[in-house]
């Protein structure tokens, strides 16, 4: 994810999240700033550009690649997620940096443990595109750079909905909470990693 694909994201983010679960731009700025891995576009071929044949979706793991697609204006952000290295049980509050800058100041250098995880923040795919298996390749980005860099746990927390998703996707229930007066669930999937 760089600054120039903001827009797009806000703009599925509004069409994806409740006022009270939205992130603002700053908060994008900051964690792209502060651990860039872990926020990740996925683009597709753009439906009105008949020039560019509509095959598998592009890898969100090549960034070099998303520049170039960006700049020949036939691709379109379809999704994204923001994945980042956490304190395993604990909850990233939506636009709070300064817990995950802390992790990444205490922790980063250090081996990783039990306690120590990827948090997904926030994942969303475009309304207008879903049902096309589009989050797929952005939860296995998840997975994959959560085994990559040596967390043997990942972690989120499910709004309402979403619970079967993420159960789909092989994380299991922990418990529900209260999260911004609505009932969430945290969740928690082995990365693959003995």
């Amino acid at each position: 994810m760089q600054e120039e694909h903001l827009d797009d994201v806000l703009r599925i983010q509004r069409a994806c999240y409740e006022p009270e679960y939205r992130e603002d731009r700053q908060s994008y700025v900051d964690r792209m700033r502060i651990y860039p891995q872990g926020n990740v576009v996925l683009l597709v071929p753009d439906p009105t550009v008949t020039s560019v044949s509509p095959s598998t979706p592009p890898s969100p793991t090549s960034p070099a690649a998303s520049k170039k697609r960006k700049k020949d204006a036939k691709w379109i952000v379809a999704g994204y997620i923001l994945a980042q290295p956490f304190y395993r049980g604990a909850i990233n509050d939506v636009n709070d940096v300064k817990l995950f800058s802390k992790w990444i100041d205490e922790r980063n250098h250090l081996p990783k443990t039990e306690q120590d995880c990827i948090y997904v923040h926030e994942i969303s795919v475009d309304p207008a595109l879903r049902g096309r298996g589009l989050a797929r390749p952005l939860t296995d980005y998840v997975e994959q750079l959560g085994r990559a860099e040596n967390f043997k746990w990942l972690t989120l927390v499910a709004l309402g909905s979403a619970l079967g998703f993420w159960q789909r996707t092989g994380y299991a229930l922990v418990n529900e909470i209260d999260y911004g007066g609505h009932a969430c669930y945290y969740m928690e999937k082995k990365s693959g990693l003995p």
